[in-house]
């Protein structure tokens, strides 16, 4: 009885694993213009000729890791919403500015965000993950933030100095929580 039951679990949890991933939709391939980098091993998305305001970004184009968003590539789109891959490592200058997402998903892989990649938008909030390692000047500028998590890590030009804390420069209040690594 006790095997019965757990076959029926195991087949009960393969068919909504294969439901749930069987059914994510991403933006299809051909919307997006790309570049082989690293040696033609990985992409880089350089532009998006969609009319979708919601992208989902795939982890692979052509059979290739995505790893970098190119300069400006999803600028002034009009995104209200992006879904950025695990494989993406870079978010180059400008990549997402002036749209109008109100929130954004980054994802453990990513590693650098660029200056301005995420300015002009309707960002509230932002959570920067512990795989970032550097954030540009002005990266999320000219959002409606009232709250940013940032690693301890993470070097910010122009408002971080490890030693002191976050120094913020905006013109509103701004709540900064810094998540301290563990040893």
């Amino acid at each position: 009885m006790k095997i019965m039951n757990f076959i029926f679990v195991l087949i009960v949890m393969m068919l909504t694993s294969a439901f749930l991933f069987g059914t994510m939709k991403y933006t299809p391939e051909s919307e997006f213009e790309v570049r082989l980098i690293e040696g033609g091993k990985a992409i880089e998305i350089v532009g998006f000729n969609g009319t979708s305001q919601t992208v989902t970004i795939p982890s692979e184009i052509r059979g290739k890791s995505v790893m970098r968003i190119g300069q400006e590539a999803f600028a002034h789109k009009g995104l209200t919403t992006i879904n950025i891959p695990n494989s993406v490592a870079i978010i180059l200058t400008y990549a997402f500015a002036g749209n109008q997402l109100t929130q954004v998903n980054i994802p453990n892989g990513v590693q650098i965000i660029e200056s301005g990649a995420f300015m002009n938008n309707q960002l509230t909030q932002v959570i920067i993950p512990r795989s970032v390692g550097s954030i540009g000047i002005l990266a999320f500028a000219e959002n409606q933030l009232t709250r940013v998590t940032i690693p301890s890590h993470t070097s910010i030009a122009g408002v971080y100095n490890p030693n002191n804390g976050v120094y913020v420069q905006t013109s509103f209040d701004i709540d900064v929580r810094i998540i301290r690594q563990r040893d």
